[in-house]
């Protein structure tokens, strides 16, 4: 009796599934970060360059901001806040280069075409006529 009552109530234990067992079984790991990961990096980078703009560190603001770029080259306000930065620092064609970047990426519609535009008139006025745009 004793053998037929064990047999009939056990329920066998649960497998205990060991680490990378379910990737062996074609079962995909989640993700580790949000796909919004680089966008969330670059707010951040911005947020640390506006606060060395506004403390007057133009140097520590420009670096941050090119690391921005590196992560995300093709955003047209990273590329007008780096010109502005080297409009503060005098480094006046280099400035005109970069306000034309982000115009050009920026499709030249919208606020920051503009804000890219009147960079690149306050260049020109700055220079005397010696940067301008074409």
């Amino acid at each position: 009796m004793s053998a037929g009552v064990a047999g009939c109530g056990s329920v066998p234990p649960a497998p205990v599934e060991e680490p990378g067992d379910a990737l062996s079984r074609g079962r995909q790991e989640p993700p580790r970060e949000p796909a919004s990961a680089p966008g969330a990096a670059v707010d951040a980078l911005l947020a640390r360059a506006d606060r060395a703009w506004e403390e007057g560190q133009t140097g520590q603001a420009a670096v941050i901001l090119e690391r921005a770029l590196r992560l995300s080259p093709d955003d047209p306000a990273i590329w007008y806040r780096l010109a502005r930065v080297r409009l503060e620092q005098g480094r006046h064609a280099l400035a005109a280069s970069l306000a034309r970047r982000s115009l050009s990426l920026s499709g030249g519609d919208g606020g920051v075409a503009e804000a890219a535009r009147e960079l690149l008139e306050a260049v020109c006025s700055a220079t005397g006529g010696a940067i301008c745009s074409p």
